[in-house]
């Protein structure tokens, strides 16, 4: 008898109440994550260790293509608020790219203010080779923007 009524609660529930579309609450959900009204952020990347350094990938030149890949959707880059930062870690084996974006945070309790991870993105692969690799970086970065630009669309157009 439990296992009728815990569906028939929850499908009554889900019936009562307040009609939001999925497609609205994605929207909001993304605008949580990524909107910022076409301001500035600033692009961080972690190191490039030595192990990564053998296989013929620069730092140079990763940090060049996300940023041309930024420029080209117009997202401004300089001294903003939010933050794209972009990590990496390596063994033999695998390798673990990770893309947050953060956004400052106050706590009006405590009176601190921080940042706060709003969107995220891993991509894990193996074996480590430079194209491998490079794809992956290049598949996150554009990631970004295309949900980035997705959100600010509006803010970025009416200036």
């Amino acid at each position: 008898m439990k296992t009728i009524r815990i569906p028939f609660v929850a499908a009554l529930l889900l019936h009562c109440s307040p009609a939001t579309s999925a497609s609205e609450w994605q929207q909001d959900f993304w605008r949580f994550q990524l909107f910022n009204n076409c301001m500035p952020i600033s692009f961080l990347m972690s190191e490039i260790d030595a192990d990564s350094q053998q296989l013929g990938i620069s730092r140079e030149e990763i940090h060049g293509e996300i940023e041309r890949r930024l420029r080209s959707k117009q997202i401004a880059l300089g001294e903003g608020d939010s933050v794209l930062y972009v990590s990496f870690a390596f063994n033999e084996q695998t390798f673990v790219i990770r893309a947050e974006f953060a956004k400052p945070l106050y706590d009006g309790h405590s009176d601190n203010f921080g940042y706060a991870p709003t969107w995220s993105s891993t991509r894990i692969g193996s074996p480590v080779t430079k194209d491998i690799f490079l794809s992956h970086v290049f598949d996150l970065a554009d990631k970004f923007v295309s949900s980035y630009g997705q959100v600010n669309s509006g803010a970025c157009e009416s200036e």
